[in-house]
């Protein structure tokens, strides 16, 4: 029996074959289930996931072929419907499932099903529920941001859907209770468990971005794949769900489904960067005969499996240096009402994407190693981190007003962006942003960057270092009127044929620094990738951080990097870009040369460094705060390993 609180072995390192439709393969062949099982084991796969309600012999022929193969069966609950309701019949559904698993195949492990995107039930059972918790009725206009009541039932629907899925939970212990017990973090793990996983909401349509939740409790890694897909491609983030052990506290693990159907080069690409990312990838779906999707899956799960150990979730965690908050419609089931009342306080034309993608891909360009935090976890954004980024975060509670004031007050810095704090957590405008005395600012009326709008760079810092003195950068997006207080500088104007006003705003408060931001900036970024941009926003990195990156790349911005530790040694992760102008990539150019700086923890040196995908260890020239060596090439995916002991 799995001791409690400990990851199973087989997911350390998740490599998860997810198949869904029984009915026929890609190819239209009708599907047997042994043979999706052999194909799982030729791609490295350690699990395999099955609908709960695929019948009894498909079932059973599926744990026969796993036992075969060595390959773990996980069932995933389903519901077609979907709906959050304070009634029983979902809950009842989901029942049937567990038991007649757990009692006719006994799966390693069981997906407790996501709620889907909110859909409002106004059932009875609903209507007096709600108003035994609150006193009062489900309001009439859902849409109002300003009635207070609305957001108080978001939070009711909220809690419902944490007692529905602990209830599941339990019922999963009963019938499963040697088995690895899977729950949402969502759940608030009320339930010891050993691995957490969540299975993608309902008849969810392909384009639908990934579900994110709040994280577990210690000890429970929690593993998010997206929407099952055929063909669709679906690029998660970093931060879909919290990954907790007792040594891995802070990394950002998640599931994320790679759509195939696409050259090998192409699918390598993408699958490399969610390795590096800490994204375990979910492989679904697919045409078993397309030679060029089981090329590149079981390269890189073979790749995961010779090197486990540098994938192990219950040890490693992101690198703390940079910290960028990451909001997600998805975070809860009325994640996207709640982000449609923020835009309607805010105004036609927010964006609540834009700030944090744009900002997130110019840090990657410019070699900035970026750890995400979800939105629900914003106390944990600041630990350990010496620059916290709040993209258009709007709502701040004074809870977390205090703790931006303190960080920055004890010498942290913050990066804010557009509407940070313009509201409190109910969707109330502010009189005043509140943080003002620590952004430097404060904001006025909405001037939207017109076609013909530019940034033009004003007092020379060093922020605009490596940029044209005269340089004029197209922008496009909204833009709040910035008022500057006396003691800060302004960097750099958006100017129109008819407006000029601050667009970077720079701020010392007292032993830390603030930057802020119009979310033209990184709007802009997002859209055209201008390279000016992407320099100038990891410079406003650099600069309140005071240079205190941990680590330095000195190559094309086609090399990405992220940096995650373990108990004795860092691990810089690189992924080469350098591929076709257009996708689907059908070719990878590789680079050579690399010059890397890693900072060195306190009280620790370097012992060697080493190269996996080239196996061989590296020339370590020491500096004063960490030590340098030289990639000699980098085709598409490799680890520097940086073994750490006592200086």
């Amino acid at each position: 029996m799995q001791a409690r609180n400990e990851t199973p072995e087989w997911l350390r390192v998740p490599r998860i074959f997810a198949w869904t439709d029984f009915g026929n393969l890609s190819d239209g062949r009708p599907c047997d289930v042994s043979e999706v099982i052999r194909l799982a084991n030729d791609l490295h796969a350690t699990a395999i996931c099955l609908p709960g309600t695929a019948d009894r012999d498909t079932l059973a022929a599926a744990r026969a072929g796993c036992t075969r193969w060595g390959i773990r069966l996980v069932l995933c609950l389903t519901d077609e419907r979907g709906t959050l309701c304070a009634g029983s019949s979902a809950q009842e559904r989901f029942r049937e499932q567990v038991v007649s698993a757990g009692r006719n195949v006994r799966p390693d492990g069981v997906l407790v099903p996501k709620w889907g995107a909110f859909v409002p039930c106004l059932c009875g059972a609903c209507r007096d529920a709600f108003r035994v918790a609150a006193g009062c009725e489900i309001p009439s206009d859902l849409d109002d941001p300003t009635d207070e009541t609305v957001w108080r039932y978001l939070a009711w629907l909220d809690e419902l859907a944490e007692k529905q899925t602990a209830a599941l939970v339990r019922t999963v212990h009963e019938e499963c209770p040697e088995r690895a017990v899977i729950l949402p973090a969502s759940c608030g793990a009320e339930a010891a468990a050993d691995a957490v996983i969540l299975p993608p909401a309902p008849e969810q349509p392909h384009e639908r971005r990934l579900a994110r939740f709040a994280p577990p409790s210690p000890g429970i890694p929690a593993l998010v794949p997206v929407p099952y897909s055929a063909s669709a491609l679906a690029l998660p983030d970093p931060c879909e769900a919290a990954f907790r052990a007792p040594d891995a506290q802070e990394n950002q693990s998640a599931l994320g489904s790679i759509g195939l159907a696409r050259p090998d080069a192409d699918l390598s690409l993408d699958m490399a960067e969610h390795a590096a990312n800490g994204v375990f990838p979910v492989v679904t779906n697919f045409v078993p005969s397309d030679s060029r999707s089981t090329k590149a899956i079981s390269s890189l799960f073979g790749f995961m499996a010779e090197h486990a150990d540098l994938f192990d979730a219950t040890i490693t965690r992101s690198v703390p240096g940079v910290t960028l908050l990451w909001q997600d419609a998805d975070a809860s089931p009325t994640g996207p009402r709640r982000r449609s009342l923020e835009g309607r306080v805010v105004g036609e034309g927010w964006s609540p994407d834009a700030a944090q993608e744009g900002l997130y891909e110019a840090l990657l360009r410019e070699h900035v190693p970026v750890r995400r935090i979800p939105r629900s976890r914003f106390a944990e954004a600041f630990a350990g981190a010496s620059v916290v980024c709040l993209p258009d975060v709007v709502a701040l509670s004074d809870e977390e007003r205090r703790l931006v004031r303190r960080f920055v007050r004890e010498g942290g810095g913050v990066l804010a962006v557009g509407e940070t704090g313009l509201t409190d957590e109910f969707g109330h405008v502010r009189p005043s942003r509140g943080l003002a005395d620590v952004f430097g600012v404060e904001t006025g009326h909405v001037a939207s960057c017109a076609e013909h709008s530019w940034l033009c760079l004003g007092s020379a810092h060093p922020m605009t270092a490596g940029l044209p003195s005269r340089s004029a950068i197209p922008l496009e997006g909204r833009s709040l009127a910035l008022e500057p207080h006396t003691a800060a500088t302004v960097i750099a104007y958006c100017r129109s044929a008819h407006t000029i006003v601050p667009a970077v705003v720079v701020h010392p408060f007292e032993q830390g620094r603030a930057v802020f931001l119009s979310s033209a900036l990184p709007h802009t970024y997002r859209r055209r990738g201008t390279p000016e941009l992407a320099r100038l926003l990891a410079n406003a990195v650099r600069w309140a951080g005071k240079d205190s990156l941990p680590a330095i790349l000195d190559g094309p911005d086609t090399v990405l990097m992220w940096m995650h530790e373990q108990r004795d040694r860092l691990l810089v992760h690189l992924v080469n870009r350098s591929a076709d102008m257009s996708r689907p990539v059908t070719r990878i150019f590789p680079v050579a040369d690399l010059p890397l700086w890693v900072r060195m923890p306190s009280g620790r040196r370097a012992e060697r460094v080493r190269s996996v995908a080239q196996d061989m260890e590296l020339v370590i020239t020491p500096t004063q705060q960490g030590i340098w060596c030289v990639l000699p090439h980098l085709d598409l995916y490799d680890v520097v390993v940086v073994k750490l002991s006592a200086s």
